[in-house]
């Protein structure tokens, strides 16, 4: 049965849960903001010039900009790991 006593109790956990995870993203979210959706367009058109210049293919560069927005973290190092292994062999 449900009083307004166990009401109240709960009522009292929730808002504690709420104030102390405010409390956690408030602080995450002051140390370091970053605004992804700029970011990927960023990445997608570094990407999509890498593409290009490497194989002066327009499908390459269009191919390299979407692995750019979808997977900004990784398609940096594999793009500057080619970079640097082509001047290498020059």
């Amino acid at each position: 049965m449900v009083t307004d006593r166990s009401m109240a109790v709960v009522s009292r956990a929730h808002a504690r849960h709420d104030a102390v995870s405010t409390a956690i993203v408030g602080a995450a979210s002051d140390v370091v903001y970053v605004d992804w959706e700029w970011w990927r367009y960023l990445v997608g058109a570094g990407a999509a010039y890498h593409g290009y210049m490497r194989s002066k293919s327009v499908l390459w560069a269009v191919g390299w900009y979407f692995a750019g927005f979808a997977f900004p973290l990784i398609t940096i190092p594999v793009a500057v790991a080619q970079y640097m292994l082509s001047k290498k062999g020059k």
